[in-house]
């Protein structure tokens, strides 16, 4: 009986070793999955806490504080990385642009309805994470609204009536060229603009 007992102790021993191998295992895999963060295809994850060194499009070498996962998934370093997502969804908005004064001193009123979102080029990720990284959608479409509506009173201002109403795509396309420099200083792009109504103000 003691030869038995004798041959059971390296048994146990490798029962037990084996035993706690598969623990810690299984330990490390659910501390590693819930490190890891997803994202779909409309969106951009953001990983804020570590030096990221990268290519610009000009071709410059650019090191920033975080690094940006486009529609997969990355894995969260505890305590010093931080998660934040952008959403890459069209954003539509509704403008109503009142009794501006026209070049020839005519009054009018615009509706206008436009549809931007956050650009998916990394020059645009990286702008719209230095800028917009903790608005929500509403604050980034006030932002482009405000943009948007000061390029709008300068064109109509240099514009006469019947330039408008005749011409309004013109109108349209410079609106669109001076707004979209500004807007993608913050990472935002143009989809579309269209002008639902224009009135003339007695």
């Amino acid at each position: 009986m003691l030869g038995v007992g004798k041959m059971m102790q390296p048994i146990s021993m490798v029962f037990f070793g084996a035993f706690g191998i598969i623990i810690w295992v299984g330990f490390t895999f659910l501390l590693w999955m819930s490190r890891v963060r997803q994202v779909g295809p409309n969106e951009v994850l953001i990983v804020a806490g570590r030096p990221f060194a990268f290519q610009d499009a000009e071709g410059r070498q650019r090191q920033v504080g975080f690094r940006w996962i486009k529609g997969g998934r990355a894995f969260i370093f505890p305590i010093i990385e931080k998660v934040f997502k952008l959403s890459l969804e069209v954003m539509q908005t509704r403008m109503q642009i009142d009794r501006i004064l026209t070049g020839d001193g005519e009054k009018i009123s615009l509706e206008i309805t436009a549809q931007v979102k956050i650009g998916g080029s990394d020059s645009q990720i990286l702008s719209a994470a230095e800028n917009l990284l903790e608005k929500q959608p509403a604050e980034i479409i006030v932002l482009a609204q405000s943009i948007l509506e000061s390029h709008f009173k300068t064109e109509i201002r240099n514009s006469d009536f019947d330039q408008i109403s005749e011409r309004p795509m013109e109108i349209f396309e410079e609106v669109t060229r001076m707004a979209s420099s500004d807007l993608e200083k913050l990472g935002i792009i143009i989809v579309n603009l269209h002008l639902q109504d224009v009135k003339k103000e007695s």
